[in-house]
């Protein structure tokens, strides 16, 4: 094993010893060397960020120099994420502590993955909401960055059935009737996903019943998705003849990509 990967993978398991050991006395030069992508695309201080090591990152950005910004790549959920920054992985995987140390060492709140997902957008995605609570309400993330697909914060905890997450956004002012670029809103993933809950408090802050790109409206993505809760809730809940047949049924697909 070569020394650059040995440094790497010392950062992975959270071994500070080591890392320290493989590390000090070295020249700046080769601090950058060895603190720089290995051949997976990522870096000892994103890994040590994915997996919460605390100590490590911050030896890492202290004592060798990492730059807390340094995007490479990082595997979450079978899912190879590219130009992921330490906070974003930190953020998705929910280490608070982390998030706190690398925010206080300059990292750029709002900063993105190739796909245009912010460390926001990560700790949304999966159910972080304290992490969302410190990066909104001590950091101001914007919450309206959307992704590559204009899928936003706001839709991706709907879709993911987050309600605690959803409220906070919108208590915050996320935007409820934003549309993606295949022109879907927060209601449409409620209907998808089968978020009940969900889709009723959005109701509650005057969503509207719209029809996306593809002519489909919530209640009929409910309809095709197989959320008969939803179908009866919207049928009950909204005026007659509100709904019309179109066509556009195979609209409906996940919208749950980081």
């Amino acid at each position: 094993m070569d020394l650059h990967t040995a440094v790497y993978n010392a950062a992975r398991d959270g071994k500070l010893q080591l890392l320290q050991k493989l590390l000090s006395g070295r020249s700046r030069e080769e601090l950058e060397e060895l603190t720089g992508e290995v051949a997976s695309g990522g870096t000892p201080l994103l890994i040590a960020a994915r997996y919460g090591h605390l100590d490590v990152v911050e030896y890492l950005v202290d004592r060798c120099g990492a730059s807390v910004e340094a995007g490479g790549s990082v595997h979450f959920d079978g899912e190879i994420i590219e130009g992921a920054p330490p906070l974003w992985a930190a953020s998705a995987a929910g280490h608070l502590d982390v998030v706190r140390s690398l925010l206080r060492r300059g990292a750029s709140v709002n900063r993105t993955t190739r796909t245009n997902s912010t460390p926001l957008r990560a700790a949304c995605f999966d159910g972080h909401l304290e992490v969302v609570r410190y990066l909104v309400g001590e950091h101001q993330a914007d919450l309206e960055v959307a992704n590559r697909h204009g899928h936003t914060c706001l839709m991706i905890s709907c879709y993911k059935g987050h309600r605690e997450i959803a409220r906070y956004l919108l208590e915050q002012g996320a935007q409820v009737n934003r549309r993606s670029a295949k022109g879907n809103t927060a209601l449409h993933d409620c209907a998808e996903s089968g978020s009940l809950e969900i889709l009723q408090l959005l109701l509650g802050c005057n969503a509207r019943m719209e029809r996306d790109g593809y002519g489909m409206t919530p209640l009929l993505a409910a309809s095709v998705t197989g959320h008969t809760n939803i179908v009866e809730y919207l049928i009950q809940e909204q005026p007659a003849g509100d709904e019309q047949a179109q066509p556009g049924l195979a609209r409906v697909q996940p919208q749950g990509a980081r």
